[in-house]
């Protein structure tokens, strides 16, 4: 067909079609070889339900790959161990090009080097591909050496989240609307491409009181923040401290899962070293991973997890049975961090709060006003005459507010308590 103005950028089919026509442009890159070569010891081990196990074949997969090529739609790159080995595909390409009736924009182009031993200009079809050490593909800000910056791309991406965040808090519609707001637009482009990307911590803890003061409010009490996060909230989707773990370790599970280049990438990184590399995604979520305390059993694919029985396996679980592990970690460690730094109030909670049996006892409350006082009574107020007696051990809560009363049970903690005051909670 001949070439015109094409389809609108946003068209769903525009990416269907820009890699149809780079897959060809990747295969005779491949073709031609000379790409890098990643070699391992060892793979994940193939899925118990995978058709090969269940007959009782060996496992034929190669322990060497070599990648040439890599991107997606107008991302793509050509890999070589030298410079002067990308002559010929660049070549290939500026033929490749002409024949397909488009032309290199050298502005939005560029080339790049993982170390300065052999630095050389690199042309394609007379235009001069700019070298930089940092760029960015599929709007995830890349480094090519090792830094823990967080880089310009994420730092404007925080300091905009944080402006609409507070924005948010004038929203009408309640608690609820905020909170789906802030999950589904403000962070999930707020923090995108947080798999990839470094972030300051301290960059990332003042975005998450920022969400946390977005939708609770600044002024209104509670006990702690980890309340709100582990007990009231989905904390993995709104809590960008507990999001961005989330998102780096479902990475790498998802990347267990799939018998690509990025799984002997990650591979080959564990065999090299006996702790996470200081940079790079494979570190960044392995770095997650112990700060959770897991243990690895085997690989970086299996692992003992802290108040869990089973093992997580990321080859076998489902991806739903991992999300569900992963979430009940992050709850569990910010709980035990609680515990520690305020054991008046958490001492022998043991992160044993059932956040399932609080959420499904506030589906009984209708309107806004009821479901505001009742997560004021679990964040909140202290019950009874007692003040060091711990909320979370309080089998029933009665919520009494001028005109109207409601009871309801909470259902939460390891262990038993005194009955609140007779009176409700003051």
């Amino acid at each position: 067909f001949e070439a015109t103005n094409g389809i609108l950028q946003g068209c769903a089919v525009s990416s269907i079609f820009i890699n149809v026509l780079m897959t060809i442009w990747m295969k005779m890159v491949d073709d031609m070889g000379n790409g890098y070569e990643v070699q391992v010891r060892d793979l994940p081990p193939r899925p118990r339900d995978s058709e090969g196990v269940r007959n009782g074949e060996p496992d034929t997969r190669p322990r060497a790959l070599t990648v040439a090529s890599i991107g997606y739609a107008d991302d793509c790159y050509p890999i070589r161990n030298d410079t002067r080995q990308l002559r010929q595909p660049l070549e290939m390409t500026a033929a490749w090009l002409k024949d397909t009736g488009q032309v290199i924009n050298a502005s939005k182009s560029l080339s790049f080097e993982a170390n300065d031993e052999n630095p050389a200009e690199v042309l394609l079809d007379g235009e001069v591909m700019p070298r930089k050490k940092n760029f960015k593909s599929l709007g995830i800000e890349l480094f090519t050496v090792p830094t823990d910056s967080m880089g310009e791309v994420m730092t404007n991406r925080i300091a905009k989240a944080k402006v609409l965040l507070v924005r948010t808090m004038q929203i009408q519609g309640g608690f609820t609307k905020r909170m789906e707001i802030i999950s589904t637009l403000i962070l999930a482009t707020g923090i995108y491409g947080a798999e990839g990307a470094s972030i300051d911590r301290t960059a990332l803890q003042a975005l998450d009181t920022a969400a946390v003061n977005a939708m609770w409010g600044e002024r209104q009490g509670t006990r702690a923040k980890e309340i709100i996060l582990c007990v009231l909230l989905p904390g993995h989707r709104v809590s960008p401290a507990m999001k961005v773990p989330y998102m780096r370790i479902m990475w790498l599970a998802t990347s267990c899962k799939r018998q690509r280049s990025t799984q002997y990438t990650i591979q080959a990184i564990w065999e090299s070293s006996t702790s996470p590399p200081p940079t790079g995604p494979v570190g960044r979520a392995l770095k997650e991973v112990y700060a959770l305390g897991w243990t690895s059993l085997n690989g970086w694919w299996l692992w003992q997890v802290p108040g869990q029985d089973d093992p997580l396996d990321f080859c076998n679980d489902s991806m739903g049975s991992i999300q569900h592990k992963v979430r009940d970690s992050l709850r569990y460690a910010n709980l035990i961090r609680l515990e520690k730094r305020r054991p008046r109030q958490y001492a022998g909670m043991g992160g044993a709060v059932q956040r399932n049996m609080v959420a499904n006892a506030l589906q009984h409350f209708t309107t806004e006003d009821e479901l505001r006082a009742a997560r004021q009574v679990l964040s909140g107020p202290k019950h009874g005459p007692t003040p060091a007696r711990n909320w979370w051990t309080l089998p029933t809560v009665t919520i009494v507010q001028r005109g109207w009363k409601t009871s309801n049970t909470f259902s939460g903690g390891a262990r038993r308590g005194t009955k609140p005051d007779a009176h409700g909670p003051r």
